[in-house]
Protein backbone atom coordinates (compact mmCIF):
# COMPACT_ATOMS: atom_id res chain seq x y z
CA UNK A 1 0.00 0.00 0.00
CA UNK A 2 2.99 2.39 0.02
CA UNK A 3 4.94 3.46 -3.06
CA UNK A 4 8.51 2.15 -3.08
CA UNK A 5 9.39 3.55 -6.49
CA UNK A 6 7.44 5.18 -9.32
CA UNK A 7 6.43 3.28 -12.49
CA UNK A 8 8.97 3.17 -15.34
CA UNK A 9 6.85 5.34 -17.62
CA UNK A 10 9.55 6.49 -20.07
CA UNK A 11 10.40 2.95 -21.16
CA UNK A 12 6.78 1.80 -21.70
CA UNK A 13 7.18 -0.87 -19.04
CA UNK A 14 4.09 -2.58 -17.66
CA UNK A 15 3.36 -3.66 -14.09
CA UNK A 16 1.30 -6.33 -12.38
CA UNK A 17 -0.54 -5.32 -9.22
CA UNK A 18 -2.99 -6.68 -6.69
CA UNK A 19 -5.55 -4.74 -4.71
CA UNK A 20 -6.55 -5.44 -1.11
CA UNK A 21 -9.27 -7.82 -2.32
CA UNK A 22 -6.74 -9.99 -4.14
CA UNK A 23 -7.66 -8.92 -7.68
CA UNK A 24 -4.89 -8.84 -10.30
CA UNK A 25 -4.24 -5.94 -12.66
CA UNK A 26 -1.88 -6.13 -15.65
CA UNK A 27 -1.46 -2.63 -17.04
CA UNK A 28 0.78 0.28 -17.98
CA UNK A 29 0.66 2.40 -14.85
CA UNK A 30 1.43 6.10 -15.07
CA UNK A 31 2.20 8.59 -12.33
CA UNK A 32 1.49 12.32 -12.29
CA UNK A 33 3.70 13.65 -9.50
CA UNK A 34 4.45 17.20 -8.44
CA UNK A 35 5.29 19.57 -5.61
CA UNK A 36 3.60 22.94 -5.20
CA UNK A 37 5.21 25.94 -3.52
CA UNK A 38 3.46 28.44 -1.25
CA UNK A 39 3.16 30.94 -4.11
CA UNK A 40 1.46 28.37 -6.33
CA UNK A 41 4.37 27.25 -8.53
CA UNK A 42 3.95 23.59 -9.49
CA UNK A 43 7.06 21.57 -10.31
CA UNK A 44 6.80 18.13 -11.90
CA UNK A 45 8.51 15.25 -10.12
CA UNK A 46 10.19 13.04 -12.69
CA UNK A 47 10.68 9.91 -10.57
CA UNK A 48 10.56 8.55 -7.03
CA UNK A 49 13.46 6.50 -5.63
CA UNK A 50 15.16 5.73 -8.96
CA UNK A 51 18.67 6.01 -10.34
CA UNK A 52 18.27 8.90 -12.77
CA UNK A 53 20.16 11.45 -14.88
CA UNK A 54 18.47 14.09 -12.70
CA UNK A 55 17.37 16.14 -15.70
CA UNK A 56 14.22 16.73 -13.66
CA UNK A 57 13.31 16.70 -9.98
CA UNK A 58 13.62 13.25 -8.36
CA UNK A 59 12.24 12.47 -4.91
CA UNK A 60 14.13 10.21 -2.50
CA UNK A 61 12.57 9.09 0.78
CA UNK A 62 13.65 6.66 3.50
CA UNK A 63 12.69 3.69 1.32
CA UNK A 64 15.62 4.63 -0.96
CA UNK A 65 18.10 4.21 1.88
CA UNK A 66 19.55 5.96 4.89
CA UNK A 67 21.28 8.73 2.95
CA UNK A 68 20.70 10.90 -0.10
CA UNK A 69 22.98 11.14 -3.15
CA UNK A 70 24.88 14.22 -1.96
CA UNK A 71 24.87 17.64 -3.64
CA UNK A 72 28.26 17.62 -5.33
CA UNK A 73 29.01 19.36 -8.62
CA UNK A 74 25.91 20.72 -10.34
CA UNK A 75 23.49 18.74 -8.18
CA UNK A 76 21.20 20.50 -5.70
CA UNK A 77 19.28 18.78 -2.92
CA UNK A 78 16.30 20.10 -0.98
CA UNK A 79 15.73 18.55 2.46
CA UNK A 80 12.02 18.50 3.35
CA UNK A 81 10.77 17.55 6.84
CA UNK A 82 7.06 17.51 7.69
CA UNK A 83 6.36 19.20 4.33
CA UNK A 84 8.66 22.12 5.23
CA UNK A 85 11.95 22.97 3.50
CA UNK A 86 14.68 22.61 6.11
CA UNK A 87 17.73 23.05 3.89
CA UNK A 88 18.72 23.79 0.29
CA UNK A 89 21.99 21.95 -0.12
CA UNK A 90 24.81 22.82 -2.53
CA UNK A 91 28.25 21.19 -2.55
CA UNK A 92 27.50 19.15 0.54
CA UNK A 93 27.83 15.43 1.34
CA UNK A 94 24.90 13.05 1.48
CA UNK A 95 22.32 13.87 4.15
CA UNK A 96 20.30 11.44 6.25
CA UNK A 97 16.80 11.07 4.81
CA UNK A 98 14.18 11.62 7.52
CA UNK A 99 11.36 9.16 8.13
CA UNK A 100 8.92 12.08 8.13
CA UNK A 101 10.23 13.74 5.00
CA UNK A 102 12.16 13.39 1.78
CA UNK A 103 14.92 14.86 -0.37
CA UNK A 104 14.34 16.47 -3.77
CA UNK A 105 17.33 16.30 -6.11
CA UNK A 106 18.06 17.77 -9.54
CA UNK A 107 20.64 19.54 -11.67
CA UNK A 108 20.68 23.27 -11.05
CA UNK A 109 20.89 24.29 -14.73
CA UNK A 110 17.91 22.16 -15.81
CA UNK A 111 15.16 23.51 -13.59
CA UNK A 112 14.11 26.92 -12.24
CA UNK A 113 12.50 25.27 -9.22
CA UNK A 114 15.48 25.93 -6.97
CA UNK A 115 15.23 29.69 -7.61
CA UNK A 116 11.58 29.74 -6.54
CA UNK A 117 11.91 28.19 -3.07
CA UNK A 118 13.40 29.17 0.27
CA UNK A 119 14.09 27.55 3.63
CA UNK A 120 11.02 27.45 5.89
CA UNK A 121 8.58 27.31 3.00
CA UNK A 122 5.81 24.71 2.95
CA UNK A 123 5.56 22.31 0.00
CA UNK A 124 2.52 20.32 -1.06
CA UNK A 125 3.28 16.89 -2.50
CA UNK A 126 0.81 15.37 -4.98
CA UNK A 127 1.08 11.85 -6.44
CA UNK A 128 -1.67 10.52 -8.73
CA UNK A 129 -1.36 6.95 -10.07
CA UNK A 130 -3.37 5.73 -13.07
CA UNK A 131 -5.24 3.40 -13.28
CA UNK A 132 -6.80 4.38 -9.97
CA UNK A 133 -6.94 1.18 -7.96
CA UNK A 134 -6.28 0.55 -4.29
CA UNK A 135 -2.89 -1.11 -4.81
CA UNK A 136 -1.62 -3.41 -2.09
CA UNK A 137 1.43 -4.73 -3.95
CA UNK A 138 2.85 -4.12 -7.41
CA UNK A 139 5.95 -5.05 -9.35
CA UNK A 140 7.27 -3.57 -12.57
CA UNK A 141 8.21 -5.70 -15.54
CA UNK A 142 8.55 -5.31 -19.27
CA UNK A 143 5.94 -5.47 -22.00
CA UNK A 144 2.60 -7.17 -21.56
CA UNK A 145 2.58 -10.44 -23.51
CA UNK A 146 -1.02 -11.59 -23.13
CA UNK A 147 -4.02 -9.36 -22.51
CA UNK A 148 -7.50 -10.84 -21.96
CA UNK A 149 -6.59 -14.06 -23.69
CA UNK A 150 -5.03 -12.46 -26.78
CA UNK A 151 -1.57 -11.40 -27.89
CA UNK A 152 -0.70 -8.02 -26.44
CA UNK A 153 1.10 -5.27 -28.32
CA UNK A 154 4.85 -5.48 -27.65
CA UNK A 155 5.93 -2.10 -26.27
CA UNK A 156 9.70 -2.46 -26.12
CA UNK A 157 12.28 -4.22 -28.22
CA UNK A 158 13.91 -7.42 -27.07
CA UNK A 159 14.77 -9.15 -30.33
CA UNK A 160 15.91 -12.68 -30.99
CA UNK A 161 15.84 -15.81 -28.88
CA UNK A 162 17.01 -15.33 -25.31
CA UNK A 163 16.40 -16.60 -21.78
CA UNK A 164 12.97 -15.35 -20.69
CA UNK A 165 10.80 -15.14 -17.60
CA UNK A 166 7.14 -14.22 -17.37
CA UNK A 167 4.25 -14.16 -14.93
CA UNK A 168 0.61 -14.71 -15.74
CA UNK A 169 -2.78 -15.87 -14.51
CA UNK A 170 -5.62 -17.86 -16.02
CA UNK A 171 -9.02 -16.31 -16.81
CA UNK A 172 -10.48 -17.10 -13.40
CA UNK A 173 -7.33 -15.96 -11.54
CA UNK A 174 -7.36 -19.32 -9.73
CA UNK A 175 -3.96 -20.29 -11.15
CA UNK A 176 -0.76 -18.28 -11.39
CA UNK A 177 2.01 -19.16 -13.83
CA UNK A 178 5.68 -18.42 -13.33
CA UNK A 179 7.39 -19.35 -16.59
CA UNK A 180 11.15 -19.53 -17.11
CA UNK A 181 12.83 -20.26 -20.44
CA UNK A 182 16.46 -21.32 -20.37
CA UNK A 183 18.85 -20.13 -23.08
CA UNK A 184 22.40 -19.51 -24.22
CA UNK A 185 23.36 -22.95 -23.01
CA UNK A 186 23.63 -26.22 -24.87
CA UNK A 187 22.14 -26.69 -28.32
CA UNK A 188 18.77 -27.64 -26.80
CA UNK A 189 18.69 -24.47 -24.68
CA UNK A 190 18.33 -21.61 -27.15
CA UNK A 191 15.69 -19.44 -25.48
CA UNK A 192 12.58 -17.95 -27.07
CA UNK A 193 11.54 -14.82 -28.89
CA UNK A 194 8.84 -12.74 -27.22
CA UNK A 195 6.38 -13.96 -29.84
CA UNK A 196 7.26 -17.59 -29.14
CA UNK A 197 6.89 -17.01 -25.42
CA UNK A 198 3.50 -15.37 -25.97
CA UNK A 199 2.31 -18.32 -28.04
CA UNK A 200 3.46 -20.75 -25.35
CA UNK A 201 1.63 -18.82 -22.64
CA UNK A 202 -1.57 -18.89 -24.68
CA UNK A 203 -1.16 -22.64 -25.24
CA UNK A 204 -1.05 -23.37 -21.51
CA UNK A 205 -4.12 -21.23 -20.79
CA UNK A 206 -2.70 -17.91 -19.63
CA UNK A 207 -5.21 -15.05 -19.87
CA UNK A 208 -3.02 -12.12 -18.79
CA UNK A 209 0.78 -12.09 -18.67
CA UNK A 210 3.78 -9.80 -18.33
CA UNK A 211 7.34 -10.29 -19.47
CA UNK A 212 9.97 -9.89 -16.76
CA UNK A 213 13.24 -10.54 -18.59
Amino acid sequence: GEMITSPAVDENMASVATDFDGNFFFDYFTAEMSVKTKNGHVEKIKNVNKYDDLSGIVLYNSVWGEYSLGSTGNLIEVLVVNNTIKEIRKDKPAVKIPENGYVLAGLSDLTEFFDKIKVGEKLTLDIDITPEIDVENAIGGGTLLVEKGKKATITHSSPGRAPRSAFGIDKTADFAYFVTVDGRGASNSIGMTLDELTNYLLEIGVYNAINFE
